[in-house]
């Protein structure tokens, strides 16, 4: 015999119906919050779509823009910020070894200067003698008193004794069998006392 379902009670219907009414408040109220119901996004209007952004692409300045003078020129790939710096830092010390070097050629040049201006001055004060330019062409007269014959480059003819002066510049001093030494005069020796120890040989038949 089969059973009969349990009747609801008046209660327990009145319960359920206020459950219910209570649910639908609840969503209408939050449907009201939130600006549209549930699971579905706002409606647009047939036909809309929203708007782009506007993307100025010409520069609002006018005219040539100035370029400043640390910046890096994007297009030029010549030599990084470091390589610069390296470079610049060579040539400083190029500049510094270049002025170095040209210091010690001004040095090197002043003292090549002093020391010609030395040697001229010496020569000035203290000059070469003149160079004896004579032939000793043999000798004659007696043994104890000898005579030289001397002879100069222009054929002139000299005959001198030891001790005599001959030309105006040069003095015998001593004759032998096949040499003559030739000094300079006392006059010269006098104003060029280094010319006192000047002496020149010559032999028979050279000059």
């Amino acid at each position: 015999m089969a059973e009969r379902p349990t009747p609801i009670s008046i209660r327990g219907a009145g319960l359920c119906l206020l459950a219910a009414l209570l649910g639908a408040l609840a969503g209408a109220r939050w449907q009201r919050g939130t600006g549209f119901p549930a699971g579905a996004p706002p409606a647009r209007p047939a036909g809309s779509t929203l708007p782009s952004p506007v993307i100025e692409l010409e520069p609002k300045v006018q005219g040539p823009v100035p370029i400043r003078s640390d910046s890096r020129n994007l297009f030029s790939f010549a030599e990084s910020p470091q390589e610069k710096e390296r470079r610049l830092d060579l040539e400083r010390l190029a500049k510094i070894a270049a002025d170095k070097k040209h210091q010690e050629e001004l040095v090197q040049q002043k003292r090549q200067e002093d020391l010609l201006a030395a040697q001229l001055k010496h020569r000035l004060e203290h000059p070469e003698p003149p160079p004896v330019a004579l032939a000793f062409m043999g000798k004659m007269g007696p043994p104890r008193a000898p005579i030289a014959i001397l002879a100069s480059g222009d054929g002139e003819v000299y005959t001198v004794r030891i001790g005599e002066t001959f030309a105006g510049t040069y003095k015998l001093l001593e004759l032998g069998y096949d040499a003559a030494t030739i000094g300079f005069a006392e006059a010269l020796v006098a104003s060029h006392a280094e010319w006192a120890g000047r002496k020149t040989v010559l032999r028979m038949g050279t000059r």
